[in-house]
């Protein structure tokens, strides 16, 4: 039962860390910038994985799509790339898992077979989330790099949203899919109940003699 609850707990720490990697992924503000006049900000400029956005002092905020995927940088396609590799893996991850959950009746004919499909769908959340992490690192480390090369008067990035909520659900996948595969190691009831058959026969035979 303990294990139950515990699985449950990494599955929804897993899905919750898809739900982030989704949302980061779509998010604007991978990298933003304020620029303003003493203490009134007069505009502010961000940028995507899709697109860039600029508001000035007002409410409307405009935003450009990027061009076509030929004329992208080489580390827009990378991000690109590897955030939807990332969110694809939790995907699957997500599907794979739910018929290895102890709460549910799928595979209970084979225990074996069961653990080992939530332990795969555990390892398949680790891996997204530290593709997710590992890209939210490097895409950080060049806005720091880009930050301290700028000279005054340009436009200097620093981090958006978008990487603070990304790096949390990278984490959380990472951590959820660790507890999953912790909590989806057999039983103790699964292996008394392969070694029952063999006592069973034991007795027979000795009552046979």
């Amino acid at each position: 039962m303990a294990n139950s609850a515990v699985q449950i707990l990494a599955y929804v720490l897993c899905f919750g860390g898809l739900c982030g990697l989704l949302v980061s992924t779509c998010m604007t503000d991978w990298k933003s910038s304020e620029h303003g006049n003493g203490e009134t900000t007069t505009s502010v400029d961000s940028e995507g994985l899709w697109m860039r956005c600029s508001s000035g002092s007002g409410t409307q905020i405009t935003c450009t799509p990027f061009p076509s995927i030929l004329n992208l940088p080489t580390k827009i396609k990378v991000c690109r790339g590897l955030m939807i590799t990332s969110i694809i893996l939790c995907c699957l991850a997500a599907l794979l898992t739910i018929p290895g959950l102890k709460c549910t009746k799928c595979l209970d004919e084979s225990e074996q077979l069961k653990s080992k499909t939530a332990i795969t769908g555990g390892v398949l959340f680790i891996l997204g989330g530290l593709c997710a992490l590992g890209l939210i690192s490097w895409f950080a480390y060049n806005v720091a790099a880009e930050f301290k090369s700028t000279t005054t008067g340009l436009i200097r990035y620093t981090f958006g949203d978008a990487l603070y909520v990304g790096g949390a659900a990278a984490l959380v996948s990472i951590i959820g899919g660790a507890l999953m595969c912790i909590s989806s190691k057999p039983g103790k009831h699964f292996r008394s109940h392969v070694e029952k058959p063999s006592q069973k026969s034991q007795n027979q035979a000795t009552a046979y003699v």
